[in-house]
């Protein structure tokens, strides 16, 4: 009963933290940060984060961590499924644009199929839940348009920053209830399964397919990112990064470790202002361990209790499991961007008992990898700013002052 409590009071908390941080992150965008170095910022750490929920579902695909405990509920091909993958991708753009984003916080977009004799009948009707993905899209173009109007709508922004702060004071008292909560729901697991030993063992092979995707990113994709652009050696990059890496690593926040990161990257020779923006800025928007954690608990949770996934499910749950995790750095272990994805899907939560009880060892890593991350989006934007203002004949400081 008391996790039964903690996760509805979650799952209460999932409409105004997302409404709130996605609108506050962007209306204090200023005019020069929305310019060609936003732009680029923005575009490299979205593309990280779909590669990095990319290679979650392709290991998680692959070593089919949940399949030992899955509940194995049979699935019956019919004619109505297979036609569901393209209405499954119709219904996620119908439910992008919501009619009426106040019914949206309590129903969604659902294809139905009825059968009228040997012919099935579709028809779009409002189903049960919150359509979590139409408020994303509202509040990204509300926020957006907010920074655009600048000094005019200060004190729209000013309300939503202040709202933003009052959630996150919520719910952090509501994570001091965190730790009871928590043991009541593993333990309510725990009494539910028959073999335990084949839990831990589920759940040592869970942890190390997220720990091979997340080494995976940090040791791949970003030192090949970086070289392909900067065509530099990527170690001068770990070097530099490391005494914020093992900070993140200790404390499990990208935060305690900002100030070293800004330091160490103006010692590597980055330009104060970039040192100081793009670390700041990927706080919040380096979502690369996250999206793929999140990715990789989806499709685990997906394989726990039998669920088929489809080629467009897939790509429904990088899309969402990218969004989801925007502005929920802040958030303690990430409960609420996973219950926005599972809900998305229409997942149940109830097994987020189990990933919980291993996650405090997946966040300090994840964390670690994002601000690791932070460096390699620092050097390769410092290099793309530098090199493009030489292009045009401008002084670096002169444009990265427009920039900036």
């Amino acid at each position: 009963f008391p996790g039964e409590i903690f996760l509805k009071i979650l799952r209460m908390m999932v409409l105004p933290l997302i409404a709130t941080s996605i609108i506050s992150s962007l209306a204090q965008m200023k005019s020069g940060q929305a310019s060609r170095m936003g732009l680029i910022t923005v575009a490299y750490y979205i593309t990280t984060a779909v590669i990095a929920a990319c290679v979650g579902m392709f290991l998680v695909t692959k070593i089919r961590p949940g399949d030992s405990l899955s509940k194995k509920v049979r699935h019956v091909t019919s004619p109505v499924e297979e036609m569901e993958p393209i209405d499954t991708f119709l219904d996620l753009l119908r439910n992008m644009f919501p009619d009426n984003i106040f019914k949206a916080t309590f129903s969604r977009v659902l294809t139905k199929y009825d059968r009228n004799g040997t012919d099935i009948d579709k028809n779009i009707v409002d189903g049960p839940g919150t359509n979590i993905l139409g408020i994303i899209v509202f509040c990204a173009f509300f926020g957006m348009v907010i920074s655009r109007k600048g000094p005019q709508v200060r004190i729209v922004t000013e309300f939503f920053i202040a709202l933003f702060a009052i959630i996150m004071g919520y719910i952090k008292a509501v994570m001091w209830f965190a730790p009871f909560g928590i043991i009541s729901l593993i333990a309510g697991n725990m009494l539910e399964v028959d073999d335990l030993t084949g839990t831990f063992r589920t759940l040592a092979m869970y942890v190390a397919t997220v720990l091979s995707g997340l080494f995976f990113h940090v040791l791949i994709v970003n030192p090949v990112l970086y070289w392909l652009i900067t065509r530099k050696n990527p170690c001068e990059v770990y070097r530099t990064m490391l005494h914020p890496f093992m900070i993140a690593l200790g404390t499990g926040s990208s935060g305690a470790a900002l100030p070293t990161s800004i330091v160490c990257l103006e010692e590597m020779g980055i330009d104060s202002r970039i040192a100081n923006f793009i670390p700041s800025f990927g706080n919040t928007l380096n979502l690369d361990g996250q999206a793929l954690y999140e990715a990789v608990a989806v499709v685990f949770i997906a394989q726990l209790n039998g669920i088929p996934l489809s080629f467009l499910q897939h790509i429904v749950v990088c899309l969402v499991a990218t969004l989801g995790s925007i502005g929920q750095g802040p958030v303690p272990a990430g409960l609420v961007s996973m219950m926005v994805v599972l809900n998305t899907l229409g997942m149940p939560t109830k097994d987020l008992a189990l990933i919980i009880s291993v996650d405090w060892l997946c966040d300090r890593l994840r964390t670690a990898i994002n601000v690791m991350g932070d460096g390699f989006a620092c050097a390769i934007i410092a290099h793309t700013v530098w090199r493009r203002s030489i292009e045009l004949g401008t002084p670096p400081n002169e444009e990265e002052d427009q920039n900036v």
